[in-house]
């Protein structure tokens, strides 16, 4: 069973796992990994801003642009 066209993803309502298990399971700790090796000694809430920055500008856009997500009235800042 499918949700409208009109809501914009079409997506089965009941799903056994979630779309993104590879995103969550490996580019997340990845990077999170690669902050904390690179700078051990930089601020928890800095690395954050960063990290937030990064998925923000840089992985929303790729993600729109692979056609795995259509932002609906969504802007990245």
């Amino acid at each position: 069973m499918e949700l409208p066209t009109d809501f914009g993803y079409l997506v089965d309502i009941i799903f056994t796992t979630p779309g993104f298990v590879v995103w969550n399971f490996s580019v997340l700790p990845v990077t999170v990994m690669f902050f904390l090796q690179i700078k051990p000694n930089v601020t928890p809430f800095l690395k954050g801003i960063i990290f937030a920055a990064l998925l923000s500008f840089v992985g929303e856009p790729i993600t729109v642009w692979l056609g795995l997500y259509d932002p609906l009235e969504w802007k990245y800042i």
